[in-house]
This record gives C-alpha cells, structure tokens and sequence, in this order.
C-alpha cells in the first residue's frame, strides 16, 4: 500500500483500505490475503479522484469518500457500483470537499465535509440510508475544530 487514510472492517472481518494516492480501494480477507481492488482515476461512476473515506453499512456496502470529486460512491459488498451523492445542484445536498464519512445503526449516514475547501470550517452532512437491523462499525475522524451540522434537509 502506498498512502492509506482509511480502514473499515465488515461484519465477515474483511479490511478495506481506502488509497487516494492511487484512487483505489483495496479489500484484503480477514487473514490479509488481496481479495479485490475497486476503481481507477477519473470522475465516472466507479472512478475515483482522491478517495480519502470510506465506511461501511449494516449489508456489508461500501460507501467510498470520493473527496475531489466532491460526492459519496456507494458500492456493494462484492465491488458493483450501486449509486453516487453529493454532486446535486441542491446547495443544502451538495458536498464540496467530503473526507470522512460514518454510518450509524440508525440508519443515518454522516458525511465531514469542508465547505469551500477552507479546511477550518467542517460541516456535517446527514443523509438517511435504509434501516439497518444490526449496528455497524463505524469510521472516526479527529481533529476538527468547529462542527456544524445541517438540519435542513
């Protein structure tokens, strides 16, 4: 591995590794053993452009911080691009600068976003998942000064 920034472990123990030096996702078995590697430099569904995030659901679904292209990538377990978030032209929806995000077993998805790219200003973004039956672990972020988070939706 070159540069991670993140790790989520699933509910069957496999590590995902988030790498945006490479624009890559790397998912390894409990044991450590290379399973898949998920995307490549770019801005279409399934590309990535500095994926610093990544966190995962109740189903085992990845959720990758896309975080230059300014949106959310949610994967299945097995690797297929499901959907994408972030880039609408909604002000209130749309994610400027995301680099954590953290999903709760409520549900609830909760996106670290830096408004401008003014890396001292974060909000925080909430979006609402299906429900989930059993509790998730969660991706964890530090050293933010101000918090601010959206009630509008």
């Amino acid at each position: 591995m070159l540069t991670p920034t993140d790790v989520a472990v699933s509910s069957r123990g496999e590590i995902h590794v988030a790498e945006p030096a490479i624009n890559r996702i790397q998912i390894f078995s409990p044991s450590g053993k290379f399973r898949l590697a998920m995307g490549t430099g770019g801005t279409r569904a399934g590309q990535f452009n500095n994926p610093i995030g990544i966190a995962l659901d109740c189903n085992d679904d990845i959720y990758v911080v896309d975080t230059l292209n300014g949106r959310v990538q949610k994967f299945r377990r097995d690797g297929v691009w499901v959907y994408d978030w972030g880039t609408t032209t909604v002000k209130i929806e749309r994610l400027n600068h995301p680099l954590r995000a953290c999903i709760t077993s409520q549900g609830n998805i909760y996106i670290a976003d830096t408004p401008g790219n003014v890396l001292d200003v974060h909000r925080i973004v909430e979006f609402r998942l299906p429900p989930c039956i059993t509790p998730v672990r969660q991706t964890t972020w530090s050293d933010m000064r101000r918090i601010f988070r959206s009630k509008q939706r």
